[in-house]
């Protein structure tokens, strides 16, 4: 086994697929973007995916949202992460399983294919549609999760 050092980076892909690398941050941000990623800064390291440019992350970012019982043996928790919002609530159980969503990928959860989809429809429906995608399904901000999401929100008092 290898063991491979590495942060996590929370990664948004914008909707254009250009050979250009002179698009600027100012046209950057009139694009709608694909749904946020945590993935691990190999990829960007190594130069699988070439940056171009990059905005600061605010709190209004569509970031990946962690919920699910706490993994330590010694407390009875559940606990909610989406960006800098932490929940947890002591001698509770999750509402809902299999939306743990706490791992590092090492790459990004569509292809080429679902981005020109999206471009197309102006629509993130095809993202979240890739059923090839487990992620996908088990992800809370997937609209199929509407009203669970609001369940939990409400638990977590978010």
């Amino acid at each position: 086994w290898d063991i491979v050092m590495t942060k996590a980076v929370v990664c948004s892909v914008y909707h254009i697929v250009t050979d250009r690398n002179d698009v600027s941050i100012e046209q950057l941000k009139l694009l709608d973007s694909m749904p946020s990623t945590v993935i691990s800064d190999n990829s960007l390291y190594y130069g699988e995916y070439e940056i171009i440019g990059n905005i600061p992350v605010t709190d209004c970012e569509d970031y990946p949202i962690m919920y699910g019982n706490s993994i330590s043996v010694r407390d009875n928790a559940v606990c909610y992460q989406c960006g800098k919002v932490y929940r947890r609530l002591e001698n509770s159980k999750e509402l809902f399983p299999n939306f743990v969503n706490n791992s590092v990928s090492t790459r990004l959860h569509f292809n080429i294919n679902t981005l020109l989809q999206c471009i197309h429809q102006k629509s993130n429906r095809p993202y979240w549609k890739n059923v090839s995608v487990f992620y996908n399904s088990d992800d809370l901000r997937n609209p199929k999760h509407k009203f669970l999401l609001l369940a939990v929100k409400k638990q977590m008092k978010v």
